[in-house]
């Protein structure tokens, strides 16, 4: 099974060095970058499978970076989990309306942080998975193409 790559955005050097140490001890490739225009060129490059953003950077904020993510066909998938300061409601429910798979906010306990990231990749990972056909004699349901085939005749 191939590891699990998470982009780590986040102006703090300190915080976002503690992450990466995190998420490597739990067995994930991190890439770091410090601004939304830094991780918006090393996506094209590093492909991460899930990205951890803060909200306040020093060009663009979280907020902007989601939604240019959200907007691109290429990046639109990629989960997203904030991980930032503010913690007012407000910011929280804006976030999660913009695109965000989840919305953390520092201090942060280091279990629950992996924990949401496992459960964010699982849900994504389940949803990617193919269901075959259900077939019995000559009847075949496609559920992921809405057809129903009987006798060989749809």
């Amino acid at each position: 099974m191939l590891k699990k790559r998470i982009m780590v955005v986040d102006d703090d050097k300190d915080i976002r060095r503690l992450v990466e140490s995190i998420l490597g001890k739990e067995g994930f490739v991190t890439v770091g970058a410090e601004s939304g225009s830094d991780a918006l060129k090393k996506i094209q490059n590093s492909k991460p499978d899930l990205i951890i953003l803060d909200l306040q950077l020093p060009d663009k904020d979280g907020f902007e970076i989601c939604k240019i993510l959200r907007a691109d066909p290429a990046t639109r998938t990629i989960p997203v989990v904030f991980l930032t300061v503010q913690n007012l409601d407000s910011y929280k429910i804006a976030g999660l309306e913009i695109g965000a798979d989840d919305y953390i906010t520092k201090p942060f306990n280091q279990t629950e942080l992996v924990a949401r990231i496992k459960a964010v990749l699982r849900r994504v990972e389940w949803g990617d998975k193919k269901e075959a056909p259900l077939k019995d004699g000559g009847l075949s349901v496609d559920m992921e193409k809405h057809i129903v085939v009987m006798d060989g005749n749809p």
